[in-house]
């Protein structure tokens, strides 16, 4: 009996475990992507600024009639850019939550089996505790018996 309520709670702590393990990996995930996306939106930053000052070097020296057509096609490609940081920030997002909720799927189909084997061992050990109960039961009645 013993060994049986020692490997119950092996198994709980090994279940508990794995869960644990489960959530940190998806919190890591879920830290990459975020990272992955900052990351992305730097780069995008950093290449439209070196694209403005690219061409405020370039075409100082122009009339300013080509000096507002640039600034026009600069803020056209800013607005472009910005619109397309946002589709795909909201694809990533959109990734993101389709990730978490396959995530929470898999704990919550894992915590399931999990409590469902718990339930069963827990029976088990009820059976083989009212097992042990009515061996001792009769093996009681039956000592009186043989010693008179």
């Amino acid at each position: 009996m013993s060994e049986d309520v020692k490997a119950s709670t092996t198994d709980a702590l090994r279940i508990q475990a794995h869960r644990a393990s489960i959530e940190r990996q998806g919190q890591a995930d879920l830290r990459d992507l975020e990272l992955k996306r900052r990351d992305e939106l730097e780069r995008t930053q950093t290449a439209m600024a070196s694209e403005k000052a690219k061409f405020a070097k370039d075409y100082s020296v122009q009339i300013s009639e080509e000096a507002e057509r640039l600034e026009d096609a600069l803020t056209q490609q800013r607005a472009a850019n910005t619109e397309r940081i946002a589709q795909e920030k909201r694809a990533q997002d959109a990734e993101f939550e389709k990730l978490r909720g396959n995530h929470q799927v898999r704990v919550n189909e894992y915590r399931l089996k999990t409590e469902k084997e718990l339930a069963q061992i827990r029976k088990d050990l009820q059976v083989s505790t009212e097992k042990l109960y009515e061996q001792a039961r009769k093996s009681q009645r039956k000592q009186p018996a043989s010693e008179a």
